[in-house]
């Protein structure tokens, strides 16, 4: 019986997906089952007798001290998360049960460990994380108490509140109606949601946001209501549509009622001069004439009337026109940027999971396909990006964190981003700052996308595989003057002039080989004035061009 019982046993053990491994209190590889030799790629004779440091990661040895520390004292270990190493030197997620081993007198004689891999689990939690925080709606979930739980940056912006203080407080403490706000999570709770639920948001700063809240509960696997899933669409502009048209409506009625009552006058002013006529004047024909001297002067009134009523709507209709039209732009480029981005988001996380084969493997055709779908999704993208900064550009909301800044670190990072890829292109990157551990104050990641965009131009026009590009900076009396110069093609006189208009393109034939939004130079240009200084180009058509930026040092 004991033999029968001790074959399941290892039956079991050898059919388990599960690594299961046993070792000593050395680290010492004792036994290693099929599921193990499938995780690690180590097979049993490879790894017994050796040590278990073989699948443990850089830096995560200390995790064997401490686990043996914990089973001396004859405690188990259920569900610790880490990382282990495979023999490839790909790193895995995993969960560990670890027990002791005792023998018949009770005594610990070795360590006993399930090892399950919980990769693909650790992918699906990162994946769905990135999608809630590239929404640009506010998320937020919140416990049957009221309590915040989990937020997106989106709305750590809206309410200015870091996510560390929002996690924990009353979900109605940031709204204007506290007791509405609490009244409209109650319901979802009672009702399962709620849809288009008005509020307005208080930012820490006093900036009040009206929204539309949606949510509904979300519960685990058996069916148990954990908490509320709520997302806020941002209706402010919608709003000052609705206010222009309703002051048009009325605008229009009151116009409307005023030309009524004059009519109604000129009615009452005719009929008791028809009156006065009849007792004053005896005569048929003087009777006549008057009345038709008195019709044709009302005529006349009327048709002036008229006129005035009919200019002053079509004045009216202009003016409200013009601002609606104003507001109509913005509230369609916040619309069409937040709708076209809305998609890429799965399109993007989509191919990174087919590329990195966790739907299914893939063959070579198929991950080129995924890659021009990438490749066209992140066009789209950055395109997006371009049309966002010109809008709030334009509003005057794109915002700007002045700091210190590195011109020392600011250039390294340059060229440790550009110059290894372009060697690989044989084209020639280099940096010249004007001098060592100079400090500046500006807003550096803004800067950093003004060099981003005219780098990005240069590499699109310098020659194939003779390309140079060179940055760096100088002293010009009082002032510090950045450039970015290439050997490329080079921009003649006449497109000069117009080159930092908005959706400009150098080339604008049907078949131009140069992509972009022509957008780049138009925000460089409005983020370099924003920051307080100028920027110019240098290119006599031909034989490169060199951008400048100026700013008083």
């Amino acid at each position: 019986m004991p033999d029968t019982y001790n074959f399941l046993l290892a039956s079991i053990v050898e059919s388990s997906e599960d690594a299961i491994l046993s070792m000593d209190f050395d680290g010492i590889v004792t036994s290693w089952n099929t599921g193990s030799e499938k995780m690690f790629g180590y097979s049993s004779k490879e790894i017994m007798g050796k040590s278990i440091y073989s699948i443990y990661p850089t830096g995560k040895e200390s995790e064997f001290d401490e686990i043996i520390a914990k089973l001396k004292k004859n405690e188990r270990i259920e569900h610790f998360e880490t990382e282990r190493k495979r023999k490839d030197g790909s790193l895995i997620y995993v969960s560990l049960s670890i027990s002791p081993i005792n023998n018949e007198k009770g005594n610990i004689v070795g360590i006993a460990k399930i090892i399950r891999d919980i990769s693909g689990q650790k992918r699906a939690s990162a994946y769905a994380r990135s999608l809630i925080e590239a929404s640009l709606d506010p998320l937020v979930t919140i416990s049957a108490k009221g309590k915040v739980t989990d937020v997106n940056e989106a709305t750590v912006k809206i309410t200015g509140v870091q996510r560390e203080n929002l996690i924990g407080s009353d979900f109605s403490d940031y709204f204007t109606e506290p007791k509405k706000a609490r009244e409209g999570y109650e319901r979802v709770f009672k009702e399962g949601f709620v849809a288009d639920y008005p509020l307005s948001i208080r930012n820490s700063s006093g900036q009040i946001t009206d929204v539309l809240y949606n949510a509904s509960v979300y519960k685990d696997d058996k069916g148990n209501v954990l908490g509320v899933f709520a997302a806020a669409r941002d209706i402010t502009e919608r709003k000052k549509v609705e206010k222009l048209q309703a002051e048009q409506t009325d605008t229009k009625e009151k116009l409307q009622a005023e030309q009524t009552d004059t009519k109604e006058k000129l009615q009452a002013e005719y009929t008791l001069a028809k009156e006065k006529l009849q007792l004053e004047y005896t005569d048929a024909k003087e009777k006549r004439q008057a009345e038709q001297t008195l019709a044709k002067e009302i005529r006349q009134a009327e048709q002036t009337l008229a006129k005035e009523t009919r200019q002053a709507e079509q004045t009216l209709a202009k003016e409200v026109s013009e601002k609606l039209k104003g507001v109509a732009k913005d509230e369609f480029s916040a619309m069409i940027t937040h709708e076209l981005n809305t998609p890429l988001v799965p399109i993007l996380g989509y191919c990174k999971m087919l590329k990195t084969s966790m739907l299914g493997k893939i063959d070579q055709e198929q991950l080129e396909a995924i890659e021009v779908i990438e490749k066209n999704a992140k066009r789209l993208e950055a395109l997006i990006a371009d049309i966002m900064d010109v809008r709030k550009l334009d509003l005057n909301q794109l915002k700007f964190r002045i700091d210190d800044l590195s011109l020392d670190e600011f250039f390294s990072n340059l060229d440790s981003d550009y110059g290894k890829v372009l060697e690989n292109k044989k084209c020639q990157f280099t940096t010249n700052p004007y001098a060592k551990n100079l400090v500046i104050k500006t807003d550096k990641s803004r800067l950093r996308q003004v060099f981003d965009n005219l780098i990005g131009n240069a590499i699109k026009f310098v020659p194939e595989n003779k390309g140079k590009i060179e940055t760096g900076c100088m002293k010009e009396n009082n002032s510090l003057v950045f450039y970015v110069r290439d050997n490329g093609i080079g921009i003649s006189q006449e497109k000069q002039k117009e080159l930092f208009q908005k959706f400009y393109q150098i080339d604008t034939s049907e078949r131009r080989s140069i992509g972009g939004t022509g957008l780049g130079l138009a925000i460089s240009k409005g983020i370099v004035e924003k920051l307080g200084g100028t920027i110019s180009v240098e290119s006599d058509g031909k034989t490169g061009t060199t951008f400048y930026m100026k700013f008083l040092s």
